[in-house]
Order: C-alpha cells, then sequence, then structure tokens
C-alpha cells in the first residue's frame, strides 16, 4: 500500500502538563531572555538550536571508542570482569558481518502490528526565541510512526519541528517486539546465570538532530543501534567523559535534575566524514571549559547499525542522531534511527 504524503497536525497531539521544576533538563544555549523552562523529562532533549555562524567555538580534544577486543566479546565472564574494574571504559561491539539487512522494515512491521491508536509519550521542540522549546505530549504510535517515515520535503517552520520517543519500554507495550529485539548476547549469559540484573530496556527512536543532552547514569549500559533508515547515512554520535570530570560537569543547583549537566557540546561535521566535537565558551563555566579543553579523555564515535557501544556507570554521554556528512552528497536530508538502551548492574562477587 502506498501511504499519501503525511502531515502532522496539532490536533493529533494532546500537550501533557509541564512537569515539576525538579524533573526538569535545561542546556544553556538554549536559554532565553524570558528565561522559559525547558520541560522535557529526563536527559534526554530535542533538536538543538544551531548556532550562529560567527560564534566563538573551541574544538575538543577527542580520542575514538576502541573496538571492543575478542576476549572481551566472547567470553561473558571475562567482560564481568572488565566491567568490575574501575579501569572500565568505553568500548564498541561491532555489528556481525551477517547481521539482517531488513532491520529497519523488520522494526516498522512490527511496530505497525500493535493498534496504532496505542499513546506514546513523545518529546516535541519547535524552537522560539522568545517562548524555548515545546515539552512531552502524548501522541498516537500510528501518527508518530507516519511522521518519521515521511519523506517529504519539510518546510521551514516544519523542519523546527522534532518528535522523539525516548525511554519508551515498548518491551512492555508492543506485542511480538521481544521475539526481534533481544538482549545483547554479551549479557544474556550473565542474567541467567544471576551474575547480573537488568534494570530496564527502553527504546529510543527519532529523527536526525535529536539529542540526549550531557548526562551520567548509576547503571551500565549496553546500548544497541538496532536500526536505522539508511545504514550507511544515519547513525548516532557519542561524546563522552569519564567520571573523573564530573566536578567541572555536574551542576550544583537543586532546580534540574543533578545527572544532567550544565554543559553543552555541539558537532561540527568535517571534510572527512566525521565530526569534531566543540563547546561554546561564551557558554560553559570558565573551569568546565578550561578541563575539557585540556583533558586527554574525552572520547566520540558515530555508531552505524547493528553496533553496540557499552558505556560504564558513571561515564558522562552525550547522544544525537547524525546525518554521515557524506549523505548530502546524495540529496538525503530525513533520515531516522532505533536504539535500545539495556541498563543492567553486576552482582556482587
Amino acid at each position: 500500500m502506498i501511504r499519501a504524503p503525511f502531515r502532522l497536525q496539532t490536533s493529533q497531539l494532546a500537550r501533557r502538563p509541564a512537569v515539576a521544576t525538579s524533573q526538569v533538563s535545561k542546556q544553556r544555549y538554549w536559554e532565553t531572555s524570558s528565561d522559559k523552562q525547558n520541560t522535557v523529562q529526563g536527559p534526554s532533549a530535542v533538536h538543538p538550536l544551531p548556532l550562529p555562524p560567527d560564534t566563538p567555538i573551541l574544538l575538543l580534544k577527542t580520542k575514538p571508542v576502541p573496538d571492543a577486543p575478542t576476549w572481551l566479546t566472547s567470553a561473558p565472564d571475562k567482560f564481568l570482569e572488565y566491567l568490575r574494574s574501575p579501569n572500565a571504559a568505553p568500548v564498541i561491539i561491532r555489528a556481525r558481518k551477517d547481521k539482517d539487512d531488513h532491520l529497519a522494515e523488520t522494526l516498522l512491521c512490527t511496530l505497525r502490528a500493535a493498534p496504532s491508536e496505542r499513546l506514546v509519550e513523545v518529546e516535541t521542540g519547535k524552537w522560539d526565541r522568545k517562548h524555548g522549546w515545546d515539552d512531552r505530549i502524548s501522541c498516537q504510535l500510528g501518527v508518530f510512526l507516519d511522521w518519521l517515515t515521511d519523506q517529504r520535503k519539510l518546510s521551514a517552520n516544519e523542519e523546527q519541528r522534532m518528535l522523539y520517543l525516548a525511554q519508551w519500554r515498548a518491551h512492555e507495550d508492543v506485542p511480538g517486539l521481544q521475539d526481534v529485539v533481544k538482549p545483547p548476547g554479551l549479557i544474556v549469559p550473565l542474567l541467567q546465570q544471576e551474575k547480573a540484573d537488568l534494570y530496564q530496556s527502553a527504546f529510543f527512536v527519532g529523527p536526525v538532530g535529536v539529542v540526549s543532552a550531557l548526562h551520567t547514569d548509576p547503571y551500565h549500559n549496553l546500548y544497541n543501534l538496532f536500526s536505522s533508515s539508511e545504514p550507511s547515512l544515519f547513525g548516532k554520535h557519542f561524546v563522552l567523559l569519564p567520571p573523573s570530570m564530573s566536578p567541572f560537569l555536574e551542576r550544583k543547583d537543586s532546580e534540574f535534575m543533578r545527572n544532567t549537566s550544565h554543559v553543552e557540546c555541539f558537532l561540527k561535521a568535517t571534510s572527512s566524514d566525521t565530526f569534531d566535537v566543540a563547546i561554546n565558551p561564551d557558554m560553559v563555566p570558565a573551569k568546565a571549559a578550561r578541563a575539557m579543553l585540556a583533558s586527554d579523555s574525552v572520547l566520540s564515535c558515530m555508531l552505524q547499525e547493528g553496533d553496540t557501544i557499552f558505556v560504564p556507570r558513571r561515564w558522562w554521554h552525550r547522544v544525537e542522531n547524525v546525518m554521515a556528512p557524506s549523505a548530502a552528497r546524495h540529496g538525503k536530508k530525513r533520515g531516522w534511527t532505533a536504539g535500545v538502551g539495556w541498563w543492567f548492574l553486576p552482582r556482587s562477587s
């Protein structure tokens, strides 16, 4: 069946009341003269405001996240030993070469099999210099999927509106999804042998441009980029900093979520089809800026479909759906990814 071009209607969205201030996550360069609070729950956030061309930026020194060695990925007990180590650091478990090439189609078919009128909570944003960003709203799952997969050219106004289905416990909502999206193989034996406990799994489904602000979690995370609308063009970029940077990154105020930093980074595409990580020195406290610029522990990577990154507990990380810089040469403007976070902790040895 060929779908007619889809246009998101305001009547299809139901706004939720603003959350309490203590649940608010605000990013520094989103602040306006009216200082309207961003009412997005949790560390996730919507498409960030592009900085003006003349904005001063400073590039951070970054290192690539290393691929996990075979001895780590082939032995769950070795992985358990590694994550218990105080020196545990992020690693990437690359997708198998024989992976399914139709993961996006499979996921969409499974999600569409659920009742289309099922409500999900999505984060939304439409930048307005006077009023900042919108907040979390309820949306029919079918409406969200139609909007996500619509490939028509957006108007300038629509390009600023983003819907992000973040921290969605889809395994509890969609029948049959557990047979399609399964836990990473590394932790399955640990869970079966009661050597680790799974805190939760959650889906992050959204278009290019959506961002999860720099934050830290009290659990280990195996984050799998399950599918991409075009795996060679659209992926998910991670910036990671170690717990030793916490004195410079954690916020001191009590108004906002303490696990979300007051520091914001942004990405700058390079000619080599990668991304530099930058900060705006006018928007970052001086001590934090100096520490980040001097650090040799800032990691950066782009996940492609099927890749999994291990993020140790307490590591700071910022996540953004990205389009490979070369995608512009293919005339691509719209794309999406679907990732799944698996948060867990090992049991005491």
